[in-house]
């Protein structure tokens, strides 16, 4: 039986439509990413230390491979919406006022916002871990206070290799503490804070998030 030659023409062009489509996508992250980069204190090779972890993490836990891509892509724009927050707070180094803190959250939104109305897989995915990588697993986050799995599991993934990033680098108001002080934080928090699930991803992969900080040093 022979194809339609029309529906092979109209198949053809969704497939480059979707390939565009994917192109563009990537594209945007990447710019997006940039403007997070020159703005936030170790923009750069934090970014790239949690787009590594993110990676290690969703692999560990058996995520199909496009996923993987997308979580480890799209981690780079966490913080994107920390663009929009004043020198005066994100550099200050005192501690927060209340009004100060609130104005640090509204990063999540803002960040959302930035990213806009997802169109391919990659900007749902950006979407999801900008907004909501400060949920906490049992309700206490923020924006929305979502708990458990209602927290996309990339936001999950993300919020766990941000923190332990954290934690190894040097902050205005802390030192960095070693790697297995870094994972103990983490294992308290899980089931609190963290997807334990996710720690528990975190805590089986250290000798391979080890090895990222040793290329640091």
């Amino acid at each position: 039986m022979k194809e339609n030659p029309s529906s092979l023409e109209t198949s053809a062009a969704a497939d480059v439509g979707s390939k565009d489509a994917a192109f563009h996508a990537s594209h945007l992250t990447r710019r997006l990413a940039m403007l997070a980069e020159y703005r936030l204190p170790d923009g750069v090779e934090h970014i790239k230390r949690i787009q590594a972890i993110a990676q290690i993490l969703a692999t560990e836990l058996g995520l199909d491979a496009t996923m993987v891509h997308a979580i480890s892509e799209t981690s780079q724009l966490h913080d994107v919406g920390m663009v929009a927050v004043p020198d005066t707070i994100l550099h200050k180094t005192e501690p927060l006022t209340p009004e100060e803190r609130d104005i640090i959250e509204t990063h999540t939104t803002i960040g959302a916002r930035f990213i806009g109305r997802p169109t391919t897989r990659l900007l749902r995915t950006a979407r999801a871990v900008a907004l909501s990588h400060h949920e906490c697993w049992d309700g206490s986050g923020y924006p929305n206070g979502k708990a458990g799995e209602d927290i996309p599991i990339e936001a999950r993934i993300v919020a766990v290799a941000d923190t332990f990033d954290a934690l190894q680098s040097l902050r205005r108001h802390r030192k960095a503490i070693p790697i297995e002080m870094a994972a103990a934080v983490l294992e308290q928090g899980g089931g609190s804070r963290f997807d334990p699930a996710i720690v528990a991803a975190l805590i089986a992969s250290l000798p391979s998030i080890s090895e990222l900080y040793k290329r640091r040093s």
